[in-house]
C-alpha cells in the first residue's frame, strides 16, 4: 500500500481544472494548459499510458469518461459542453437553451447527460435538465430553487442540490417523478456552489 506516481505533470504544463475516473477504475481523464493552449489527457491507471485525446486553443475542463462507452463529456470556454469519442473524433456541442449550462454528469446508464441550466434573466428560476445523446434530445427534468450545483442517486430518479437563493439556503432533495423539493438542511454557506 505504497504510493506511487502515475504522471508528472510535464515541463511548459500546467493541471487544469478537473480530474474524473471512468466508473471502472482504469481510466483517469484531466486537462493541462501551456503556451500552446489546453488539452484534455487519458491515462491507463494500470499501464500508466497517458494519451492526449483533445487539444484546442480556448479552455478545456472538467473531462468525465462516459460510464459505458468510449467517449468523454468536457467543459470548452467555459460553460459550452462538448462529448467527444477518446480518438478525439465525434465531437459534438451540447443544444442548450439561452442562458448558461452549469454543473453536468454522466447518467449512470451512459445515454444522457444531466446538467443545470441557468436563464438569462434572473426571474427565471435555474433548471435540472437532461440531453439525451444519441438522439440530441433536451428536456427539462425540474425547476429548482435556484440550485448551483446538485448530484444524481444511481437511476436519477432523486436528485440533490444546494440552493443559492438568500431565502432559501437549503440543501434540497429533488423528487423527478414529481418535480417536488424537500429540504434536508441548511447549507449555511455563503458560497453554495
Amino acid at each position: 500500500l505504497s504510493a506511487r506516481p502515475l504522471y508528472t505533470v510535464p515541463e511548459g504544463w500546467q493541471p487544469g481544472r478537473g480530474l474524473h475516473l471512468s466508473t471502472d477504475g482504469k481510466l483517469a481523464a484531466f486537462t493541462e494548459h501551456g503556451a500552446g493552449g489546453w488539452r484534455v489527457r487519458l491515462i491507463e491507471l494500470r499501464k500508466r499510458k497517458v494519451r492526449t485525446v483533445l487539444e484546442d486553443t480556448r479552455e478545456l475542463a472538467i473531462p468525465m469518461p462516459r460510464p459505458t462507452g468510449r467517449s468523454l463529456l468536457y467543459r470548452r470556454a467555459g460553460d459550452e459542453i462538448w462529448t467527444a469519442g477518446f480518438n478525439g473524433k465525434r465531437r459534438l456541442k451540447l443544444d442548450t437553451p439561452p442562458g448558461t449550462a452549469g454543473p453536468a454528469v454522466w447518467s449512470n446508464d451512459g445515454q444522457s447527460i444531466l446538467y443545470l441550466h441557468f436563464p438569462p434573466t434572473r426571474r427565471e428560476l435555474n433548471e435540472i435538465r437532461v440531453y439525451y445523446v444519441d438522439s440530441r434530445q433536451d428536456r427539462r427534468i425540474a425547476k429548482t430553487s435556484q440550485f448551483v450545483c446538485f448530484s444524481p442517486n444511481r437511476d436519477a430518479s432523486v436528485l440533490v442540490g444546494a440552493s443559492s437563493g438568500k431565502a432559501t439556503p437549503y440543501v434540497f432533495l429533488l423528487l423527478r417523478s414529481t418535480g417536488k423539493e424537500l429540504p434536508l438542511c441548511e447549507h449555511k454557506s455563503s458560497r453554495p456552489a
